[in-house]
């Protein structure tokens, strides 16, 4: 049976995702390789090889999940030497952004989905 790598992430408006793009060029950088517009985004939770047949189950899930718009201040570059990349991180991240991962997180565990256990830590790639 066929499976896709499966996440569930935040995507910021265009004009944030268009302007973290341009910050390597602002800054002089000029090796690596950027990522396309449309896959800027802060994964909530991450899952990995799930087989299609659970997708619907997935998006069932998640869809009860919601929460409050949420403004997030990305006031940190980072570079992360494992898996070798630059993303952009949040000093303080706002407590209803941390709550709704963790409901999240628990709302697909419970449900019986294998999920990332590592702390959580937000941030754009």
């Amino acid at each position: 049976m066929a499976e896709q790598r499966v996440f569930f992430g935040l995507r910021p408006a265009r004009a944030t995702r268009e302007a973290l793009l341009a910050l390597p060029r602002d800054l002089g950088i000029e090796s690596g390789r950027l990522q396309h517009v449309d896959d800027v985004h802060m994964t909530l939770v991450f899952i990995g090889q799930v087989e299609e047949a659970c997708l619907s189950r997935l998006r069932e899930l998640a869809i009860g999940v919601s929460g409050a718009r949420v403004e997030l201040n990305m006031d940190r570059l980072e570079y992360w030497w494992r898996p070798r990349i630059a993303c952009a991180g949040l000093s303080s991240p706002p407590p209803a952004l941390l709550d709704l991962q963790r409901r999240l997180a628990r709302t697909l565990r419970d449900a019986g989905f294998v999920i990332e256990s590592r702390a959580y830590r937000p941030h754009v790639t």
